[in-house]
């Protein structure tokens, strides 16, 4: 463009404007991962990590991203932008086994991907199994122990090893199986305690292990040994 005024005077050169035109929606990330999480993994860890990579526009460039988490496989983010960073971390997830993330991409000049990423399920499990009841029988030198009501309403129990059996001739042993002398872990429901001195209290505390790793508080029981 040029200018002239009212007696003829020119501008010595053009002015010039540019307009940058992108009608063309970003590509989504092609890599989308947790470091703190495994997919289909139990974790007693409420909030999951994720890092993404390898957004691209060709046109005005990739400029945020629109994240949404919600317990379904395949559900479409708004599109308003939450980050423009490549890591985010989840809210503190309930108890459940499907739990995904979902990713929009949206570059600068405002058009959003006409489709999402999404990530999951992540199996979240943060409370602690039942305690149950644990009842301690006394023997001639021996004390016959049994366990039931234990139960894990997210996760369930370990399938390995679930149960962890401890004991004190002081006290009853910690919270959590925290102390005290190891005398059965495994999968049965009950233990004999052999080889007791006679007349000697035995302090008990059952603890149960889930899917997830969490520990249950423990049921406490004791008997005197005959």
């Amino acid at each position: 463009m040029w200018f002239r005024d009212r007696v003829g005077n020119v501008t010595a050169g053009p002015i010039q404007g540019q307009i940058l035109l992108d009608g063309t929606a970003p590509g989504n990330p092609t890599a989308l991962t947790s470091s703190s999480h495994a997919v289909s993994t139990w974790s007693a860890d409420r909030t999951v990590a994720i890092q993404w990579a390898g957004a691209t526009d060709a046109g005005s460039g990739v400029s945020g991203y629109s994240l949404r988490w919600d317990r379904l496989p395949s559900t479409m983010p708004d599109a308003v932008a939450d980050t423009t960073a490549l890591t985010a971390t989840s809210p503190s997830l309930p108890d459940g086994g499907n739990h995904y993330v979902h990713l929009r991409t949206v570059d600068k000049a405002g058009n959003w991907s006409a489709s999402a990423v999404h990530f999951g399920p992540f199996f979240i499990d943060g409370t602690a199994p039942t305690n149950g009841a644990l009842t301690a029988t006394p023997g001639t030198a021996k004390i016959s122990l049994r366990w039931s009501g234990v139960s894990d309403a997210a996760s369930g129990l370990s399938t390995t090893n679930p149960y962890r059996l401890v004991y004190s001739t002081s006290a009853s042993p910690a919270t959590r199986c925290a102390n005290g002398t190891p005398i059965f872990v495994g999968a049965a429901g009950q233990f004999e305690h052999q080889n007791l001195v006679a007349g000697t209290r035995y302090f008990y505390r059952l603890c149960a292990t889930d899917k997830a790793g969490n520990v249950s508080m423990g049921a406490v029981g004791f008997a005197v040994a005959r």
